[in-house]
């Protein structure tokens, strides 16, 4: 696992204009959804190569349709394209 991705996605989290599109969607509940793409991140290699905005719009999507992203659950699918 690369230290740089996994500080990449944080920092990304902590970014106000994501928190607020969070925000908007998902209400009280955005503070844990950002934390659970967070911890899918930091836990999945192939993740790590991802691009950190890729993978933010991807979550930005699951949080439109009502899906948790959560290796627990299980509801929302990952899909990982090299190079993305």
């Amino acid at each position: 696992m690369s230290d740089l991705q996994v500080i990449n996605a944080k920092t990304l989290a902590k970014s106000e204009a994501i928190n607020n599109k969070f925000q908007e969607i998902l209400g009280e509940n955005s503070k844990y959804f950002i934390q659970s793409v967070v911890n899918a991140v930091s836990t999945n290699n192939r993740l790590l190569s991802c691009d950190g905005k890729s993978v933010w719009g991807a979550a930005m999507n699951a949080a439109i349709l009502g899906l948790p992203v959560d290796n627990n659950l299980s509801y929302s699918a990952k899909i990982i394209v090299t190079g993305k």
